[in-house]
C-alpha cells in the first residue's frame, strides 16, 4: 500500500467518546485522512467529515438529511438512517439498495 488510508471509519462507545471526537479526529486531520466518518449508536447519530483545501475537516451536509456520499469511494453512498435506526437496517436489503443505484 502507497500512503494513508482515504476513509476513517469509527464507531462510538461510550468509552471511547472522547478518543473518537476529539484526539482521533485531530490525528485523522494531521494524517490527511480524505474523510472520517464518526458513526454514534449511544445519540444515534452519525457524522461525516471531509478534508478541505486548508486540511481541516468540515462536516459533510446530507442529501435530504440523511443521505452522505463519498468522494474518498467515488460512487458509494449510503442512508444514515441504515446505521442508527433501532433496529437497524436488514443489511441484505441495503446492499440491494446500494447495487440497484
Amino acid at each position: 500500500m502507497d500512503g494513508g488510508p482515504d476513509v476513517a471509519i469509527e464507531v462510538v462507545t461510550r468509552d471511547s467518546r472522547d478518543r473518537d471526537y476529539r484526539l482521533k479526529r485531530r490525528k485523522y486531520e494531521e494524517a490527511g485522512i480524505t474523510e472520517y466518518w464518526i458513526i454514534d449508536p449511544v445519540n444515534g447519530s452519525a457524522e461525516f467529515l471531509r478534508l478541505g483545501a486548508d486540511s481541516r475537516y468540515r462536516r459533510v451536509r446530507l442529501e435530504g438529511k440523511r443521505i452522505f456520499r463519498s468522494r474518498a469511494i467515488p460512487g458509494f453512498w449510503l442512508d444514515v438512517a441504515w446505521l442508527i435506526d433501532d433496529p437497524i437496517a436488514d443489511v441484505s436489503e441495503c446492499l440491494q439498495e446500494l447495487l440497484g443505484s
